[in-house]
């Protein structure tokens, strides 16, 4: 009979724990590489979560990450 997984079996081999991605999960999230993503660790223009030597984020820090990084277009002169 298929009953439904609990969520923490659903996110086993996945990169997730918990809701958290790790580098490769995040990095795939974003449309960016794994190196993009760690040099902007480096730079701190990314918040994330140390989880013992884990960097790791939820889907809500990498959105607000996204909202920030938003330049609207500029609006055409009128004539």
């Amino acid at each position: 009979m298929n009953s439904p997984q609990p969520e923490a079996q659903a996110n086993v081999g996945t990169g997730q724990a918990g809701g958290l991605l790790r580098v490769d999960d995040a990095a795939r999230y974003l449309g960016i590489s794994t190196q993009h993503l760690r040099a902007l660790v480096r730079r701190r223009a990314i918040a994330y979560r140390r989880v013992g030597k884990f960097l790791m984020w939820t889907a809500s820090d990498l959105d607000e990450f996204l909202a920030r990084s938003f330049v609207p277009a500029e609006e055409p002169e009128a004539e």
